[in-house]
This record gives structure tokens, C-alpha cells and sequence, in this order.
């Protein structure tokens, strides 16, 4: 009897579940889980500048003399470096140059370069002598973002996300002179048996404003004795159409030179002594 039940029954119930004969069993249904959202890693600062040169900086305390006509051409170097975590295409520096402590214009350095060359011409008034300066530094581009897991991002088209950037990069160039050149002589004559010595000087000045040497008449220029190995000022010297004549009187031969000082517009210097 038992033997005839099993084999007739087309299902049997157990515990109130039912198991089905000859039938495949369904796998139960699985969650799909989405993979993470990638998580771009963004940068504060992709290029950073160690170093802002100028022609200044190979010309003794900065100054660059003019001694002959036309435009002169300075070139700002900024030493640029990248941030390794990322890749710049493109940037480009702008800045503002200074011109005795005003501002007088606002550059843009060629792309992707820290170079630019700037002329500055004399017969334009903001670039006449003076002191000059680099100031206000920005760059400005874009760069390749990175996710955190350090792959490039990319945009549903396939290609590489991209973020743009701008701020100032916290330096300035050091300070830069153009001044006219100044050439001068001086010379001296005593007649003999006369302890008398009439002494003359003769200046001339590199003009920005009419770009030829002409007269130059500077206040503080002085005839200078060389007593215990040190030049000693012993006149100053008033100059008028470029020209200044001294005497004065000496018991005995010494060595004289004109000393000229330097101005914000013009060089300094003196001549080489000579024995009278």
C-alpha cells in the first residue's frame, strides 16, 4: 500500500512546502550591486613658481645703463613647476609691471611658457628711466583630474575630465633699474712756479626723453683729494651747460678725481685719479 502511494503521487508535501517531481528548482532572485561612483581628486595648485627673473638680475644692483637710442628689451623668466599628481595642457602667466612704485602696464606671457619680453621705449613716458618691478603674478589653465584610485577621469564621450584654475602665485620680481649712462673727464692745469691749480669737468648724459648724449648739470657731483689711501670730497661742484671749473691752492702734488653720484634716472661713478 505504501509502495503504491509513493509511486502514484505526482508531489509530496513536507512541513507545508512542496517540492515538485521531475522539475529543475528556481534560484532565488539576487540584488544587483552598483560599483562605486568614482571620486574625482581635485588640486589646489597644479603649478607653483620657485624663481622670477629678470635681465636686472645679471647687471650689478640691478641697474641696466642706456647709452644709445631705440627700445630696450627686458625678459621675465618665471621658473615653473608642475605638481606631479596631474598633467597641465595648457597655462599661461599675466602680471603687472611697476614703474616707480605705480603701476603702469599688465602683461600676458606667451602660452604655456614662464617667458616674456617686454621693450620698453623711451619715447613712451611710462618707460623712461625708473625703477621697475614685476608684480601681481596669476596663472592661469586647466588641468587632468585624477579619481582617488590615481586613474584619469573621463567623461561619457571617453575623453579626460578636465578643471580649469586661476591664482596668484605669491611673488614678485626683484626690483629693476633702467638708467641713462653719464660720461665724464676732468682736468686739471697749474702754471709753473705757482702753487695754484684751476681744475675743470665736463659731463654728458644719455637723455631717455631725446635719446642723444647731451649736457648734464647733477646737483652733489664733487672734486675729491686722495689723502691716507681714502678720497676725501673737498668741493662741490656746480655744473652749468655740462661744464664746472674749481682752483684752489697746494703746497705739493696730489692725486684729484670728479665723483658723480648716482640718480634714480642716471648712473654714478668718478674718474681715474691724476696727480697734480
Amino acid at each position: 500500500m505504501l509502495k503504491k502511494i509513493l509511486r502514484g503521487a505526482g508531489a509530496l508535501a513536507l512541513s507545508g512546502g512542496l517540492i515538485a517531481s521531475g522539475a529543475a528548482l528556481a534560484a532565488p532572485a539576487q540584488a544587483v550591486v552598483a560599483a562605486p561612483a568614482a571620486t574625482p581628486v581635485y588640486i589646489a595648485k597644479p603649478i607653483t613658481v620657485s624663481k622670477v627673473e629678470t635681465d636686472g638680475n645679471f647687471y650689478k644692483g640691478g641697474v641696466i645703463p642706456v647709452s644709445s637710442k631705440g627700445c630696450k628689451t627686458n625678459s621675465f623668466y618665471l621658473k615653473t613647476v608642475y605638481n606631479n599628481a596631474t598633467y597641465v595642457p595648457n597655462f599661461r602667466y599675466s602680471a603687472d609691471i611697476y614703474r616707480n612704485g605705480k603701476k603702469v602696464k599688465t602683461v600676458t606671457f606667451k602660452n604655456n611658457t614662464g617667458i616674456h619680453y617686454q621693450a620698453f621705449c623711451p619715447k613712451v613716458k611710462i618707460a623712461r628711466y625708473g625703477t621697475f618691478q614685476l608684480k601681481n603674478i596669476k596663472v592661469a589653465g586647466s588641468y587632468w583630474v585624477k579619481d582617488s584610485a590615481g586613474n584619469w577621469m573621463r567623461d561619457s564621450s571617453g575623453r579626460i575630465v578636465t578643471k580649469s584654475f586661476s591664482y596668484g602665485i605669491g611673488k614678485d620680481s626683484s626690483k629693476f633699474a633702467y638708467k641713462g649712462a653719464v660720461d665724464g673727464s676732468l682736468y686739471g692745469k697749474k702754471p709753473a712756479g705757482s702753487s695754484k691749480r684751476t681744475f675743470t669737468a665736463k659731463l654728458t648724459f644719455f637723455s631717455d626723453k631725446y635719446q642723444k648724449w647731451v649736457k648734464y648739470n647733477p646737483s652733489g657731483a664733487k672734486l675729491q683729494v686722495k689723502s691716507g689711501g681714502k678720497w676725501k670730497s673737498i668741493k662741490s661742484l656746480k655744473f652749468k651747460k655740462g661744464k664746472a671749473v674749481y682752483s684752489l691752492r697746494a703746497s705739493s702734488k696730489k692725486t684729484y678725481r670728479l665723483y658723480v653720484p648716482a640718480k634714480s634716472y642716471a648712473l654714478g661713478g668718478a674718474t681715474s685719479g691724476f696727480k697734480l
